[in-house]
């Protein structure tokens, strides 16, 4: 009872939050965001980390239905229109952001005599590849975005963390390599983070539309959409694996398969206000404040790198793949969130290299804490500067 009045009430002032900061032009997801972080564990600790850990499946379910709902706006006839650019844009943005990364916490580590260099900037230019695509998703949904720019910004953020747990798993297994020697159980992991997620993803879309066809009723379709992505979660979490690859590839699925139609769907996303709230929130009471000073100078490098890897990267990609002037400005601008995947990596680092975890955990939270605040107000720079935000300036 004590949970479920602290929730109510936290939401609501989450909820008086955001408007405030609509009223002032910014992103509502920051007002979330700030929230989170002043009740939760770091500030006041009134929302505690109990409270957290009990909530911890709805929180997954709730980044599971932003995922889908990604993978939903993805219609193949407009991906078809922009896939030079997706596929040019995503692995430049990517590998530059690994460069650079890389490079500049190595040099960092090596001038400052740090152990482990290698090993610890390598796995760090992999992290730093991943986006929080549910920011971007909460962010171009609350300002109504639509255009080339938001399209391909939705298509690169999904493919971007498919590509991040690939190179991530490689660059483990090189890192075990230079800390042990050879360890033939790393080269698993490509495997299952990647090709496992895709599998469920398939496998249950395809369940759900032949079972769609044979349902005449939308709203019956609703109901066994939703407990198609709880079955999602359950088998996700039974591998312990991310669902987001799985979740986006059945929203995608749905939609361009006709499992379900746009209409339908209206119906679903009128409650996704609740669940940005709920998220975000949530999201911000476990963000870490102590984690900033424990990281240190090397963290101010990592984040410096990577929003430099992501902005010079979106801009670059976007002109070698002939987008236009807007997309070339501004798109980098859209890709700094940082959150859910990247976590994942930490605590995967933590069991299998835990030698060098402290310090790539204290980096990589320090900049999950800033990209969190930050990353939404550069989502919201894009959408508005290249004028696909409702009532920007064109």
């Amino acid at each position: 009872m004590e949970l479920i009045l602290h929730l109510i009430v936290v939401l609501l002032l989450a909820y008086l939050v955001g408007i405030f900061f609509e009223k002032i032009k910014l992103t509502k997801i920051i007002g979330y965001i700030l929230v989170g972080i002043l009740v939760g564990p770091s500030v006041i600790n009134w929302f505690t980390e109990t409270m957290l850990y009990t909530l911890d499946p709805l929180i997954v379910f709730a980044l599971s239905s932003i995922a889908f709902l990604i993978g939903f706006k993805l219609q193949v006839q407009e991906i078809k229109k922009i896939k030079k650019q997706v596929f040019g844009i995503t692995f430049f943005q990517a590998f530059l952001t690994f460069l650079s990364v890389a490079f500049f916490t190595c040099l960092f580590m090596q001038l400052f005599g740090l152990a482990h260099s290698w090993p610890t900037s390598i796995l760090l230019g992999a992290m730093a590849m991943a986006t929080a695509p549910a920011t971007v998703y909460a962010v171009v949904e609350e300002f109504k975005s639509s255009g080339p720019l938001t399209t391909l910004l939705l298509a690169i953020v999904a493919i971007d963390d498919v590509i991040a747990v690939l190179v991530y798993s490689l660059s483990l297994t090189f890192a075990v390599y230079l800390l042990h020697g050879y360890s033939s159980a790393t080269y698993i992991l490509p495997l299952k983070e990647i090709v496992l997620p895709i599998l469920i993803g398939l496998l249950l879309g395809g369940f759900f539309i032949l079972l769609s066809k044979k349902i005449k009723d939308q709203n019956i379709c609703i109901i066994c959409l939703i407990i198609t992505l709880i079955l999602l979660i359950y088998i996700s979490d039974h591998f312990r694996i991310s669902p987001l690859i799985s979740a986006m590839l059945l929203g995608f699925i749905s939609v361009n398969f006709n499992g379900i139609n746009e209409k339908s769907m209206k119906s679903l996303t009128k409650v996704e206000d609740i669940v940005f709230i709920f998220f975000f929130m949530t999201a911000g009471a476990s963000l870490r404040l102590n984690s900033l000073h424990s990281a240190g100078f090397l963290a101010v490098v990592y984040v410096l790198a990577r929003w430099g890897g992501k902005v010079l990267g979106g801009t670059w990609g976007a002109k070698i793949s002939g987008s236009e002037k807007k997309i070339q400005r501004w798109l980098g601008w859209g890709l700094l969130p940082q959150a859910g995947v990247a976590i994942a990596f930490v605590h995967m680092t933590a069991r299998i290299v835990p030698q060098i975890s402290q310090t790539i955990i204290a980096i990589v939270l320090a900049s999950i804490v800033l990209d969190e605040i930050i990353g939404p107000l550069g989502v919201e720079l894009a959408i508005f500067r290249s004028g696909e935000a409702k009532g920007a300036k064109k």
